[in-house]
């Protein structure tokens, strides 16, 4: 079992990773148009420093935190306040925020209170699955990020890590609230997961003799159920109508679902990537087509 300790180890990993890659850019192409509809590199920045900001509130002064949300629920677009704030920014001080919130996230984490319940904008959650989001949101804005690099011919190459099994496992728990999120009932029968690590090591979830599965790598797994690939753009297989229906509606991140990645909106930048996955993609013989849902988040 993953200790607190190793967790925190994980997402400064992550964070190292994220910020390696953004320190790498120009100032110009902050400015590079994302897949998030509207958002530009800079956009996803700012996102995770404004986020990592309030997190660390809400972790050591929580009726602030509750000031902070109670505004920000105000807006007509409570998304504004921060793309303003990063938009108004050149390249050094939108890292610098970058930087400076995330350490504060992190001195925070380390001093909380671990059997503590930590505030949110949905349900409140332990200490553990607060900072498991916190990795998770990095890892997926900086996806967005290589997205958008790749797709104008900049240098990227993401490499899968072990700590996509904190995203995986993620991804499984927050099957029942991705129903709640579009409306929906969750359904009580079970589905196994089998999704195959970067060391090509088995990650399972789910009884082995259900009637829905899903197996693919732990990479294409993670960019579905964050939203940010439509399985049909990944190596991952849903079978059975309850594994269909799930991969269609899937989010990790707090909030309503939002416009989702559409079926062949990246032919090609999966395995450009991620050239560590060489299993081949899915036929459609291996499940019925998956039709989107009106359903992406920023969150």
């Amino acid at each position: 079992m993953v200790t607190f300790k190793q967790l925190l180890s994980d997402l400064v990993l992550e964070q190292d990773e994220f910020f390696a890659m953004v320190g790498s850019l120009r100032p110009s192409d902050l400015d590079i148009p994302t897949p998030a509809q509207g958002w530009m590199i800079r956009d996803q920045i700012s996102h995770i420093a404004f986020f990592d900001e309030v997190a660390a509130i809400a972790l050591i002064n929580q009726s602030h935190f509750e000031e902070v949300k109670a505004e920000l629920m105000t807006k007509q677009d409570p998304m504004e306040v921060h793309l303003d704030k990063g938009r108004s920014m050149n390249a050094v001080q939108l890292l610098d925020w970058g930087i400076k919130a995330r350490n504060f996230l992190d001195d925070s984490l380390l001093s909380c209170d671990q059997s503590s319940r930590v505030p949110w904008f949905g349900s409140s959650m332990s200490a553990m699955s607060f900072a498991t989001a916190r990795l998770m949101e990095t890892w997926a804005h900086g996806q967005d990020i290589a997205d958008a690099m790749a797709e104008t011919r900049l240098q990227v190459e993401r490499l899968p890590t072990a700590r996509l099994k904190h995203i995986a496992e993620l991804g499984v728990r927050t099957r029942p609230f991705s129903y709640m999120a579009n409306g929906a009932e969750p359904p009580t029968a079970d589905i196994r997961v089998e999704i195959k690590g970067p060391q090509n090591e088995l990650w399972e979830w789910g009884k082995a003799d259900a009637e829905d599965a899903i197996i693919g790598s732990a990479v294409g797994f993670c960019l579905v159920v964050t939203a940010r690939r439509h399985i049909d753009d990944t190596d991952v297989i849903a079978r059975g109508p309850l594994a269909i229906e799930w991969m269609n509606i899937a989010q990790t991140f707090a909030g309503p679902p939002g416009a989702r990645r559409l079926p062949g909106q990246f032919p090609w930048l999966f395995y450009s990537l991620y050239p560590a996955v060489t299993s081949p993609p899915r036929s459609s013989a291996d499940s019925e087509p998956a039709s989107p849902t009106d359903s992406e988040s920023t969150g």
